[in-house]
């Protein structure tokens, strides 16, 4: 009886505790997805901008200022002007980075009628092309692209945007999405969602037990108690 009785209690426990998860896991991933299609979105705003602001400087001016932003460190994403659309190898498929990649499109289709073609994608650090199809990132002085795009033992994925402006003109932008996007991983759990989980799930199982075993007792006493 007393078995069957906590058995019951703790297969209840666990049914709880799986239905709540799933309820969490669906909105915890809601909100991600949320969140990443936002920032993408502000994310692409500024490479309009940025686009924007190229395409009215004279051609022969370009090269100058892009080459003044590296000397003084950079920006936020690295830009260049290039003759060819560049390769990219792109990191595997997951909701975030689809999310993501949508995000970007559609505004930068929005923001620059103009544009004849635009090309998303992510790739990791160490198969990132640069200026043309045989240059890589590590190929380039530290202090073009380096400090903008890697963040040492993370190696977040970069994204990487294409423009055709028009026939052998292409704009390539390249960044970094901002934390906590950086990586686009599709993990079930966070480790700390884990550890969250194995802790509320030890304590409701134990106090299940606790109480169980109190109302156990008494039932015990009572049934070995001398029949009058």
């Amino acid at each position: 009886m007393v078995a069957r009785t906590l058995l019951l209690t703790l297969l209840a426990v666990f049914c709880s505790q799986g239905v709540l998860t799933a309820i969490w896991y669906q909105k915890t991933k809601q909100d991600e997805l949320s969140g990443i299609r936002d920032t993408s979105a502000s994310m692409a705003t500024m490479f309009a901008s940025t686009v924007t602001f190229f395409q009215k400087l004279p051609i022969k001016y370009r090269h100058i200022v892009l080459d003044q932003i590296r000397n003084m460190g950079g920006t936020r994403f690295f830009v260049s002007f290039n003759h060819e659309e560049l390769l990219v190898e792109p990191i595997p498929d997951t909701p975030l980075k689809e999310a993501a990649m949508m995000s970007v499109k559609r505004v930068l289709i929005d923001k620059l009628p103009t544009i004849e073609a635009v090309k998303v994608d992510f790739s990791k650090a160490e198969n990132l092309r640069l200026l043309k199809n045989d240059i890589f990132l590590n190929d380039l002085p530290r202090s073009w692209a380096h400090h903008t795009l890697t963040l040492g033992p993370l190696d977040p994925p970069i994204l990487v945007v294409q423009l055709k402006l028009k026939q052998g003109e292409w704009i390539y932008i390249a960044a970094l999405l901002p934390s906590p996007y950086m990586q686009l991983d599709d993990q079930f759990f966070s480790k700390d969602q884990l550890v969250f989980l194995v802790i509320f799930t030890s304590l409701m199982l134990l106090l299940t037990f606790l109480l169980v075993r109190a109302q156990v007792k008494p039932l015990k006493r009572l049934a070995k108690a001398p029949m009058k």
